[in-house]
């Protein structure tokens, strides 16, 4: 079973597909595979993310906007 990314999972994503100096669009499996195979432990990650985030909250002027919408909305 697959599920869509939120658009939470997709910023993070898009941090460390930076980090890599990757890009996550066009891929094939394979090019997807190698670049999971460089990737560090989770932590690391997580680490990162967080950092990127600070720095991006720091400069007050965050490239991401989220916005919640539910049904009845207007």
């Amino acid at each position: 079973m697959s599920h869509s990314l939120t658009s939470k999972e997709n910023i993070a994503l898009n941090l460390i597909f930076e980090w890599l100096g990757e890009s996550r669009i066009n891929r094939t499996f394979d090019e997807y595979a190698e670049i999971a195979s460089r990737l560090p432990k989770l932590e690391a990650l997580h680490a990162h993310v967080n950092q990127r985030l600070r720095e991006i909250a720091e400069t007050g002027s965050a490239p991401y906007e989220i916005c919640y919408f539910r049904a009845g909305d207007r």
